[in-house]
């Protein structure tokens, strides 16, 4: 049986098709945060938001991703 030892350093698509995954996902995060920061003041009138609860939810992506290491993955 033939082993397979490519690693990821090995193949120039898999290497951007990764760096493109992960960009993505970083910018869909971003974006999202953007999006609803011009909502703050409908989400305090409709759904009854504090100014906490709005801080919490846009907070919640940056410290997910620090609490989780996942920015030293992705460097």
């Amino acid at each position: 049986m033939e082993t397979i030892t490519n690693t990821l350093r090995d193949s120039k698509a898999a290497r951007w098709t990764a760096l493109l995954i992960v960009a993505f996902t970083m910018f869909a995060g971003y974006y999202l945060t953007d999006v609803m920061s011009p909502l703050e003041r409908m989400l305090d009138k409709e759904l009854h938001w504090s100014a906490t609860s709005y801080g919490w939810f846009s907070g919640s992506y940056s410290g997910l991703m620090y609490f989780s290491s996942f920015l030293f993955l992705e460097g």
